[in-house]
């Protein structure tokens, strides 16, 4: 197979590390479901980039409000 039919693609250690997570953390979420879509090669596994990218879009949530870190002094 020409490897340029797989430019777009990084397997499961390259993926890790730009993710900044164990190998482990990435087999653990593809066997929760929660981790980016895979293509099967046989036993070898690949993430096209762009569907990571949109994966990690769709992760994005605003960022929570500090709470008030001022505390009330009991009645007396």
């Amino acid at each position: 197979m020409d490897s340029s039919f797989l430019s777009d693609y990084v397997g499961e250690i390259e993926l890790a590390k730009r993710l900044g997570i164990g190998l482990r953390t990435l087999r653990q979420w593809r066997q929760e479901g929660v981790s980016p879509p895979i293509t099967r090669l046989g036993r070898k596994l690949y993430f096209k980039i762009e569907s990571v990218e949109a994966w990690l879009k769709s992760r994005e949530r605003p960022m929570p409000r500090p709470r008030d870190r001022r505390r009330t002094s009991p009645a007396d």
